[in-house]
């Protein structure tokens, strides 16, 4: 019985093992769904600056402080561009750290199922062991009894 209390104890702590690794998957997975929306948002923000600075043009004749502040303007404008290009390469590797840890969690997930299912494979094996033996024991002791009692009224 000392086996079967055992085997339950190990079976309870790869359960909450298995639970661990769920919990543990579930965020990561939050986590990419959040790194994607910023990466979407970046994207989007990308494109406006791109637009942006493609319709900054002098239109007609222009003074020189024009031109100078138009070309401020578009510097400002292109650097704040890198700078999100800077952050989205961030984001990409940030999320491909992130699909790494979410994969080595599955995997682990995956393991502790299996020995979840060797555990649950083994215990019950034990617990029919220990039945039959049970059932072994009471009928030849029963037996036994009987024997007796043959015996001992064969001598009366």
């Amino acid at each position: 019985m000392n086996l079967l209390r055992s085997f339950s104890h190990l079976l309870q702590r790869n359960a909450l093992a298995v639970q661990q690794q769920q919990h543990h998957i579930t965020l990561q997975e939050t986590k990419m769904r959040k790194l994607e929306q910023q990466l979407h948002e970046l994207s989007a923000l990308s494109q406006g600056l791109k637009q942006t600075i493609r319709g900054l043009y002098i239109t007609g004749r222009s003074s020189r402080a024009e031109l100078f502040v138009l070309q401020r303007k578009q510097s400002t404008l292109r650097r704040r561009l890198l700078d999100i290009d800077a952050r989205v390469v961030q984001l990409q590797a940030d999320m491909t750290t992130c699909q790494q840890v979410r994969n080595s969690a599955r995997q682990k997930w995956q393991q502790l199922l299996r020995q979840e299912n060797k555990y649950q494979h083994v215990y019950q094996f034990e617990k029919n062991t220990h039945q039959f033996k049970c059932v072994l024991s009471d009928e030849t002791e029963a037996e036994e009894i009987s024997a007796w009692n043959r015996s001992s009224r064969a001598k009366r």
